[in-house]
C-alpha cells in the first residue's frame, strides 16, 4: 500500500486524513455529548489541530495552567496617591486579589468585589486561553483549619462548590 501512496501529493494525503479524523470526531462526539452541534464540534476540532500544532512546534507538551480571574464591580485606578480612590469604600480590586480572604460555609465563592469568579486554561508559553465548549470543571474547596487539625479522615473536610446563593 506504501508503494501505491508515494505519487499522492502529502497535502491530498493530510486533506484526506484530516476529513477521516473529523468525521470520526463527529461520530465519537456525538456518543459523549449527544446535543453537540457540528459548529461547536468544528471549533472544538480547530483548537485540537491548532493545539496539536502548537506541541509538535514547540518540541513536545504545551504547558497550561488553571487562570482564576473576575471582572471587578468597582470603578477605580488603583493609583495609591488618587484621593478620590483612596476615599473610595468601594475600592477595585487589585489584579491579584481574585479571592476574598474568608467564606461563609455553603456560600457562594465570589472576589471580594462580590463578582463572580471565572476559571480559564491557559498556554502558559504564549497566554492564550482554549475555549472548550462542552466541558465543565468541578472545583472543591477544603476548610484548612479543619484539614490541618489532622482529622481522622482529611478528604471529609472537602466542601463542593455551589453554584449559586439558591438552596
Amino acid at each position: 500500500m506504501h508503494e501505491l501512496l508515494q505519487n499522492v501529493p502529502r497535502d491530498v494525503i493530510e486533506a484526506y486524513v484530516q476529513d477521516r479524523i473529523n468525521n470520526f470526531a463527529f461520530v465519537f462526539a456525538q456518543e459523549l455529548v449527544p446535543n453537540i452541534s457540528q459548529q461547536q464540534l468544528d471549533i472544538a476540532f480547530s483548537r485540537a489541530v491548532y493545539f496539536i500544532s502548537a506541541q509538535e512546534a514547540s518540541g513536545g507538551q504545551t504547558q497550561v495552567e488553571l487562570r482564576f480571574s473576575h471582572d471587578c464591580r468597582y470603578l477605580g485606578c488603583l493609583n495609591p496617591d488618587c484621593s478620590l480612590c483612596k476615599n473610595n469604600p468601594n475600592k477595585t480590586c487589585a489584579p491579584d486579589e481574585i479571592f476574598d480572604e474568608a467564606y461563609v460555609e455553603n456560600r457562594v465563592l465570589k472576589a471580594k468585589c462580590e463578582a463572580d469568579i471565572s476559571v480559564e486554561l491557559v498556554n502558559k508559553q504564549t497566554g492564550e486561553v482554549f475555549a472548550m465548549p462542552g466541558v465543565e470543571v468541578q472545583l472543591s474547596v477544603i476548610d484548612g483549619d479543619e484539614y490541618n487539625s489532622g482529622a481522622a479522615d482529611p478528604t471529609a473536610t472537602i466542601v463542593e462548590l455551589r453554584t449559586s446563593d439558591e438552596v
